[in-house]
C-alpha cells in the first residue's frame, strides 16, 4: 500500500510541476514593454482598443455586463503594456513629442478606469466616460501614427 500511495504522489506531483512549467513557457511574456518595437507596441494598443470598445458595447446589455466588465479589465491591463513599451522607446529614443502624446495618453486611460469605477454606481454615465477615454485615445493614437 505504500508502494502506491508513494507512486501516487510522485506522478501528481511530476503532472503539477510539469503543468506549472507548460503554463510559464506560454506566450505571457510576449507583452513586457522592453521587448516590443514601437510598432508592436502600437498594434497592441489599436487592437486593445478596438476590444475595450467592443467591451463597452457589450456593457449595454445587464445580462452580459460582469462578463463584458472582466474583459475591459483584460483588455485594459493588455493595452498598459503597449503603452508602456511605446513610452520606453520614446524615453529611449528622446522624443519628447511622442513622450507627451504617452502623457496624454495615460489621462485617457485613466479617465477609461474612472469610467469602470462608476459603472457599479451609474450604468449609462460609466460607459459614456469610458467612451469618452476611448474616444481620446484614439484621436491621440492617430497622432502618434502620424509622428511614426
Amino acid at each position: 500500500m505504500k508502494k502506491v500511495t508513494t507512486a501516487t504522489l510522485v506522478l501528481t506531483l511530476t503532472l503539477l510541476v510539469s503543468g506549472l512549467a507548460f503554463a510559464m513557457d506560454m506566450s505571457h511574456g510576449d507583452m513586457k514593454a522592453g521587448d516590443m518595437t514601437p510598432a508592436q507596441s502600437m498594434k497592441v494598443m489599436e487592437e486593445n482598443l478596438q476590444m475595450m470598445k467592443m467591451d463597452v458595447e457589450a456593457m449595454k446589455d445587464p445580462a452580459g455586463r460582469e462578463a463584458a466588465m472582466k474583459a475591459m479589465d483584460k483588455h485594459m491591463t493588455d493595452m498598459h503594456h503597449g503603452m508602456a513599451g511605446m513610452e520606453a522607446h520614446a524615453k529611449k529614443q528622446g522624443d519628447a513629442g511622442m513622450q507627451a502624446h504617452m502623457s496624454e495618453m495615460n489621462k485617457e486611460m485613466m479617465t477609461t478606469m474612472k469610467g469602470m469605477g462608476v459603472m457599479k454606481k451609474d450604468a449609462d454615465k460609466g460607459m459614456s466616460m469610458m467612451m469618452e477615454g476611448i474616444n481620446q485615445m484614439e484621436q491621440t493614437m492617430s497622432k502618434m501614427k502620424g509622428m511614426m
